[in-house]
């Protein structure tokens, strides 16, 4: 715990006056000031998923001496919670997700990055060099990216172990099964720029590139002079 002062300060006197208690009981630990700041820490690791109060008392002077403040300064935070797994999205069972979609695991903190792919396996297989991967530390979110194709049938398996910047390990294990929807139909005329000028001597002919779409109709029309 850092409490920084808006100048520098008495050791003795602020280390008399910071306190961090949870649920009535005084955390020990020990204090170290240093200029306008003071550091405290805990004999023993604060657990986590739990909430605390830490206070500095009215009476704590400057390093020169002088008169003491006379304003308590309290504040609350709670600890970071044990890893799970909150959500994967597409979700179980879904049946048309996004042709091109990625994987989304969210957790509900932050977790080591670095131990997820370890112990996360697809079926069809990805290739590894078409993964692309990120983990998005305000939403703990982790984001796989794998080449997914329209219309497939995908398997995703989590198994447990994924790890926290503490070392501490996710214990369940998590299953999806989802289907990409097809590739939306589209058609357009491979022309440079948008139009292109046709030698009226020779046959026009125009290349047209399209994805699920079985017919095409044309309409020609004269341009006035």
């Amino acid at each position: 715990i850092v409490v920084r002062f808006n100048q520098p300060v008495d050791a003795a006197t602020a280390r008399g006056a910071f306190r961090l208690a949870s649920g009535g009981a005084v955390i020990d630990g020990q204090s170290a000031v240093a200029g306008d700041t003071l550091t405290f820490t805990p004999t023993q690791r604060l657990p986590f998923d739990t909430p605390f109060t830490a206070r500095v008392d009215a009476g704590v002077t400057s390093a020169s001496g002088g008169v003491p403040g006379d304003d308590p300064y309290e504040w609350s935070f709670t600890t970071v919670p044990l890893p799970a797994i909150v959500e994967v999205l597409p979700r179980d069972g879904e049946p048309a997700a996004d042709p091109y979609t990625a994987v989304t695991i969210r957790f509900n903190t932050d977790i080591d990055p670095a131990t997820v792919m370890s112990h996360l396996s697809m079926t069809p297989a990805f290739s590894p060099a078409l993964v692309y991967t990120y983990f998005n530390t305000y939403d703990h979110t982790f984001v796989l990216n794998f080449d997914a194709k329209p219309g497939a049938n995908y398997d995703v398996r989590i198994d447990a172990g994924i790890a926290d910047p503490y070392g501490n390990v996710i214990d369940e294990s998590r299953q999806t099964s989802f289907r990409t929807r097809d590739a939306d139909p589209t058609g357009s005329l491979a022309l440079p720029y948008g139009s292109a000028t046709l030698n009226a001597y020779t046959p026009a002919r125009v290349v047209a590139q399209t994805m699920n779409v079985a017919r095409l109709d044309f309409e020609l029309y004269r341009l006035n002079d």
